[in-house]
C-alpha cells in the first residue's frame, strides 16, 4: 500500500504539472468540436478546416507527464490513472491528425476517394470523443484512489485533500468532456 500510495503522489503530481497544457488543449477542442460532432458538412469551409487544424497542433502539444516514462512500473490505481492520460494523449493527437487530413483530402480529392473519407470520418471525430471522455474519469478516479488508499490521514501533507480536490477538478467531465456526443459520420 505504501508503493501504491506513492505512485498515486507521483501521477497526482504531474497531473497537476500538466492541468495549463490540458486546459488549452480542452479549450481548443472546445472551439472545433462543434464543426465536427455532427458529421462533416457537405462542404467544409475555411473555418472548420482551420479550428480543426488548430486543435490538432495543440493536441500534439499536450504536455507528457513524467509518469508516463513510468507507466508501466506504476502500481495499483496510478497505473489506471496513467492509462486514462495515455489513452487520451494519443486518442485525441491521432483523432484530431486523422480528422484534419480527412477535411483536406475531401477538399482535393477524387470521387472515390471523397467517398471512403467521408465513410470514415466518423471514426476519426469519435476517437477525439473517447479522447476527453477518457480525460473527463480522470478526476473521479484520483478522488476514489485517495479514499481506497486511507485519504488525508495516510498520505499527509504528500497529498492533501484540497490538492486532491483541486486536481480532480481539472480532470472532470465539466472541465474535459466534450459536448454533444458525436453522430453520424
Amino acid at each position: 500500500m505504501r508503493l501504491e500510495r506513492a505512485d498515486l503522489v507521483f501521477v497526482s503530481r504531474g497531473l497537476r504539472a500538466g492541468k495549463r497544457s490540458i486546459r488549452r488543449e480542452v479549450a481548443t477542442s472546445r472551439v472545433a468540436w462543434p464543426h465536427v460532432a455532427g458529421g462533416l458538412p457537405e462542404s467544409v469551409s475555411r473555418s472548420t478546416r482551420l479550428r480543426v487544424s488548430a486543435a490538432s497542433a495543440r493536441a500534439r502539444r499536450v504536455a507528457t507527464p513524467s509518469f508516463l516514462a513510468r507507466a508501466g512500473q506504476l502500481t495499483g490505481p496510478a497505473a489506471e490513472i496513467a492509462g486514462l492520460y495515455q489513452s487520451f494523449s494519443s486518442l485525441s493527437a491521432r483523432g484530431w491528425r486523422l480528422t484534419k487530413a480527412t477535411l483536406k483530402g475531401i477538399s482535393a480529392g477524387s470521387p472515390a476517394t471523397v467517398r471512403f473519407l467521408r465513410a470514415n470520418a466518423g471514426l476519426y471525430i469519435s476517437c477525439v470523443y473517447d479522447a476527453h471522455f477518457d480525460l473527463s474519469s480522470i478526476g473521479e478516479n484520483l478522488r476514489r484512489a485517495y479514499r481506497q488508499l486511507g485519504g488525508g490521514p495516510a498520505f499527509g501533507r504528500n497529498l492533501p485533500p484540497g490538492e486532491v480536490e483541486m486536481i480532480a477538478r481539472a480532470y472532470s467531465p465539466r472541465a474535459a468532456l466534450l459536448q454533444p456526443h458525436p453522430r453520424g459520420g
